[in-house]
């Protein structure tokens, strides 16, 4: 787990292994992408509900201090909770990789965005989870579990 004093950390060889994989298997399109994987610490909550990750769209600032002499900077972050991935079967971490990389989107304008949960998404999530619909829920109970334990060993 990254150290107490610092919120967010580099992501574990499995992480870029299943992000490898996953971008390989259903996301091809973005694999010209610069994509960050980062793990985060900090039990987040958004509307009420525990995030597992998340994918945000890298501001002007961020490319900039990101980019190298030879390359541009990151293209998108993604945000894996710690705590989660350590908590996830193997296949949840598809799943959870696979949920995030579906959030990216290139506009025709190769303007690049942040796809939000529609329909569609549902729909095909839901068919590709069929023998576990609810693993999100399962593994978000494991991990807030996980948070309070934590906090009694404290």
């Amino acid at each position: 787990m990254t150290d107490k004093m610092d919120r967010y950390g580099d992501v574990t060889d499995n992480v870029i292994d299943v992000f490898m994989n996953v971008v390989e298997e259903y996301f091809s399109e973005i694999g010209q992408l610069k994509v960050k994987l980062i793990f985060d610490s900090k039990k987040r909550v958004s509307k009420g509900k525990f995030v597992l990750a998340s994918t945000e769209v890298v501001n002007d600032k961020i490319k900039f201090l990101t980019a190298t002499d030879l390359e541009a900077g990151y293209d998108y972050l993604v945000i894996i909770n710690e705590i989660a991935w350590e908590q996830a079967s193997d296949k949840d971490k598809v799943r959870l990789m696979r949920h995030e990389l579906r959030h990216i989107y290139i506009s025709d304008e190769d303007k690049y965005q942040i796809l939000p949960h529609d329909v569609e998404d549902f729909m095909i999530e839901i068919k590709m989870n069929q023998d576990s619909p609810e693993w999100a829920e399962i593994l978000c109970r494991k991990v807030i579990s996980r948070y309070e334990s934590m906090k009694e060993e404290k």
